[in-house]
């Protein structure tokens, strides 16, 4: 997938985003206000987040409010991510954009020590902050982050839904519905299929997991909805969300440290933030990329794994492929399952 650098209607878009004050995050942000996005960003670690907002611009020329707010967020928290979104909602009103960044990344090889006995597995629980912030916040977030993209203030919704209703062109066919995004982090670590880090493996394919999980819910546009009195309002605008996983794989962070060297040195490409920011805002920007062999499709359902700052979809060759890592059987299986449960009234992903 080729990279863009053309984020003009990214120009007072509002963005939420976890773990902004560095890394991925910040150089996600960091992007996003230069295109003119709105971003209201969480971290825990207060002086960074303070600094990332003091080395931006405070507000953009034809505007008084800010163009960067940081929040401080503990995504492991769920009160946390909640009133980052309600900050973002009291200052600009709606939320176009959302982004899961917030991760970490802790050893844990002694989580399955090969040391352990019976009297010392028993001595001290293990430390699961890792699965806390990767993935039970990333599901936090997206929890939260779908109710508020959904959101659209009632008038603005009713005169929207006018619109959309006496705009139609010649030929009878809809404007476009509102585009909106969640992206979610995982990781293409656990692809490489080593032993270390097994806490922060299992945490990004949960986050991948997620994703899909997701996608079959979101995948025609909803109705906007709002806080109203009159619960029979008619003709809500329609909300398409689009949810995407970006899955690095080694980026040069201090999440890494040394293993950037030895990466690089190894004749690995690696990856810097800015590239990873950038995959990161062609999904919130465009409803549509080119994939493989220049062919557009939707810029939905997507997991990006993004080596040396090119990106591939995931999704897209296993689908191709399932016969292959599958079976016949397997992918006759699995393709029944999906009518099935679809005829059953479920919500089911169509590839």
């Amino acid at each position: 997938m080729s990279i863009s650098t053309d984020f003009a209607n990214l120009k007072d878009k509002v963005v939420v985003l976890t773990g902004g004050a560095s890394g991925i995050g910040a150089s996600t942000v960091r992007l996003f206000s230069i295109h003119g996005a709105h971003v209201v960003f969480g971290d825990l670690a207060l002086e960074a987040g303070s600094a990332l907002v003091a080395s931006l611009s405070p507000a953009s020329p034809e505007s008084t409010l800010p163009k960067v707010t940081f929040v401080p967020t503990d995504t492991a928290i769920y009160a946390d991510v909640v009133r980052l979104f309600k900050t973002a909602l009291a200052l600009h009103g709606h939320v176009d954009h959302a982004v899961a960044c917030a991760g970490v990344l802790t050893p844990g090889a002694d989580f399955f020590a090969l040391d352990q006995n019976v009297e010392s597995v028993e001595l001290k629980e293990p430390d699961t902050s890792t699965l806390d912030v990767n993935l039970k916040g990333s599901m936090y977030f997206a929890r939260v982050a779908l109710v508020y993209l959904r959101h659209v203030p009632a008038q603005d919704s009713l005169e929207a839904a006018k619109e959309q209703r006496d705009s139609k062109d010649e030929r009878g066919i809809e404007r476009e519905k509102l585009d909106k995004s969640l992206t979610l982090i995982a990781s293409d670590m656990p692809f490489i299929g080593v032993a270390q880090a097994p806490l922060y493996q299992i945490s990004k394919m949960g986050v991948l997991e997620l994703m899909r999980v997701l996608r079959p819910l979101f995948q025609s546009p909803l109705s906007g909805h709002f806080l109203s009195p009159d619960e029979e309002v008619e003709g809500r605008q329609k909300v398409q969300i689009r949810v995407n996983a970006v899955c690095p794989s080694a980026t040069v962070t201090p999440m890494i440290g040394g293993l950037s060297e030895a990466w690089q040195a190894a004749g690995l490409h690696i990856n810097t933030p800015e590239m990873i920011g950038q995959v990161i805002l062609r999904l919130a920007a465009f409803s549509e990329i080119a994939t493989d062999g220049g062919i557009k499709k939707k810029a939905y359902g997507m997991a990006l794994d993004v080596v040396g700052g090119e990106a591939w979809d995931i999704e897209e060759g296993l689908e191709r492929s399932m016969g292959t890592w599958l079976g016949e059987r397997g992918k006759e299986t699995v393709l029944g399952a999906r009518r099935l449960f679809k005829g059953m009234g479920e919500a089911v992903w169509d590839g």
